[in-house]
């Protein structure tokens, strides 16, 4: 039987941005990550 090593990377990161990426809504300072 043979496998096959598949290793991934995730990163977390918190944009200075005043909008959301995928849409214009506004982010509140200060407020929670969805």
């Amino acid at each position: 039987m043979n496998y096959e090593i598949v290793i991934g990377m995730e990163a977390h990161a918190q944009l200075a941005t005043q909008t959301k990426m995928f849409c214009g809504c506004r982010v509140p300072a200060g407020s929670e990550a969805s």
